[in-house]
């Protein structure tokens, strides 16, 4: 009995110690897009050559900050950085698995997330529509798991967790939304799709600007558009009435329609 409680009792002081760690961490992603640097640019970026940077971000060396800096200050001169960026955001990302995930792992994912969200952040000072498939695609990468049966500590950790995911969605959202409509191509096909979590990011980003596209598919003759539209139409509902949501939903319904 006295071991069962021994080990109860680390588990606990772990479990403990990794929702400390992701509260700093919570901390530590929201306050990344604040630049930690300001001085003046000149020939020279923080003392070194931009090239010198671009280096540091091929190397991962313990200059990040200072590279990601220098990026963000030179703004739209540093578009040559961003081969390196989306080389940062394309990399495969193993999601936390809550429950079975071990503390190094949980501890380097949180670490792999805060880079990402720092490469995030350059890209929009940057200003470089090109960066948007890879910003939209790390939008969409799955970071956490749960698994069932989790402890009350656990679940508070998960919690934490789907905090930082949404974070970095918002993120995201913030930077594309900077672009205007260099981006409106692909958000456009993304309002479209069936895919829940693509559809609602790309109404996040375009906002007023994806009412003509709902629009279209509710007066659309195919029951399937109409459907369509209706599914957007809710995903703006923050900017819908409900009343006018069901009136549309009401005077859509396929039987109001003569099938082609």
């Amino acid at each position: 009995m006295g071991i069962q409680n021994a080990k109860g009792s680390v588990r606990g002081d772990e479990e403990t110690t990794m929702k400390n760690l992701i509260a700093l961490a919570v901390l530590s992603f929201v306050f990344a897009g604040i630049p930690a640097y300001s001085a003046d640019i000149g020939p020279e970026v923080l003392g070194k050559p931009f090239s010198y940077w671009i280096q540091t971000l091929r190397d991962r060396d313990d200059r990040m900050d200072l590279a990601f800096a220098a990026i963000r200050q030179l703004g739209p001169r540093a578009a040559g950085a961003l081969p390196e960026l989306k080389r940062i955001l394309d990399e495969p990302f193993r999601p936390i698995s809550v429950g079975t995930s071990r503390r190094d792992d949980l501890l380097a994912a949180l670490a792999n997330i805060e880079l990402r969200g720092k490469a995030v952040n350059a890209m929009g000072d940057i200003g470089d529509p090109a960066a948007a498939t890879a910003l939209i695609k790390w939008a969409l990468t799955p970071r956490i798991i749960a698994r069932d049966n989790l402890t009350d500590s656990q679940t508070e950790i998960f919690i934490d967790l789907v905090g930082i995911d949404a974070l970095e969605r918002m993120r995201v959202v913030g930077v594309m939304s900077q672009f205007g409509t260099r981006a409106d191509d692909v958000l456009t096909v993304m309002l479209q799709t069936r895919d829940e979590n693509a559809r609602k990011l790309a109404v996040a980003i375009l906002a007023e600007r994806a009412l003509p596209v709902a629009t279209d598919l509710l007066n659309s003759r195919s029951c399937d558009d109409r459907q369509l539209g209706l599914t957007l139409l809710a995903d703006l509902w923050s900017f819908i009435p409900r009343e006018n949501t069901l009136a549309v939903r009401r005077l859509t319904e396929c039987s109001n329609f003569a099938q082609e």
